[in-house]
């Protein structure tokens, strides 16, 4: 300062000011919608910091891991945890921020084998399906409709010609929904023996009367143990067995047969 009235002049020395680094904001794009085993999932992040627009991504917790840059890979159903870090700059300070992706469940596929057909000499039938739910191979059976009743599992028991629908189940585990699916088993063969229960199903459950085979709509084929068989009771002498278009008859079995 310059000498002024009855004070000399004097120095200073210069003043240094710091200023500090900016910390920069990480901000993530919306989360993905993964399911398991629906494939990878990119996450995206941005930063403020001017210096480095660049971010390096990390896996912090749940059923995932990090296959490369921003891509990730999922190994279960559930939260994923990840992180997005940009490193420190001349101007701005390291940052990180995380991001939760919520993973969904998948949807097993349960297949059938091969429809079942009835046992000739028990009328019971048995299905067969598996899935590809991994957590459990467990299914239920039950059925939806037709002439069949369950036993037990995946056996029914057909009460009557025509097509028993059956649905398989797989309760929701972990990582998979639940799912179902549902198999025709047509029973259309029917057998004819004296002292049958009159259900036509097969040789212990037979129809005691030819006529009612015969005539039965959803019977395309007929069986016939070896014996006599008369039209029904009451019916005139002249009367006949009504043969039916598309109806094949096969006679002569000790009734036995499968």
């Amino acid at each position: 300062y310059a000498a002024a009235g009855s004070y000399s002049a004097s120095t200073s020395s210069g003043l240094t000011q710091t200023v500090n680094k900016a910390t920069p904001v990480i901000t993530f794009a919306a989360a993905p919608n993964p399911t398991y085993l629906g494939g990878n999932f990119s996450v995206s992040a941005t930063t403020t910091s001017t210096d480095s627009t660049t971010l390096s991504y990390t896996w912090v917790s749940g059923p995932c891991t990090l296959v490369s840059g921003s891509t990730f890979s999922s190994s279960g159903a559930g939260a994923c945890v990840v992180r997005a870090d940009g490193v420190a700059t001349t101007n701005f300070t390291a940052a990180f921020q995380t991001q939760t992706v919520t993973i969904g469940k998948a949807t097993p596929a349960i297949t059938f084998g091969a429809a079942p057909a009835p046992d000739p000499l028990t009328g019971t039938f048995t299905f067969s399906a598996g899935t590809s739910n991994t957590d459990s191979s467990t299914l239920t059976y039950s059925r939806v409709s037709g002439p069949c009743t369950q036993v037990s599992g995946p056996q029914f028991s057909s009460t009557g010609p025509g097509t028993c629908v059956v649905q398989a189940s797989g309760a929701a585990t972990t990582n998979f929904n639940s799912a179902t699916q549902t198999q025709n088993a047509a029973s259309t063969q029917c057998y004819v023996k004296a002292g049958g229960d009159n259900t036509g199903t097969s040789w212990n459950h037979a129809y005691p009367d030819l006529q009612t085979a015969l005539g039965g709509s959803l019977c395309t084929e007929v069986w016939r143990a070896a014996g006599t068989y008369k039209p029904p009771s009451g019916a005139s002498r002249s009367a006949t067995f009504q043969l039916k278009n598309g109806v094949a008859l096969y006679g002569g079995f000790a009734g036995t047969e499968t």
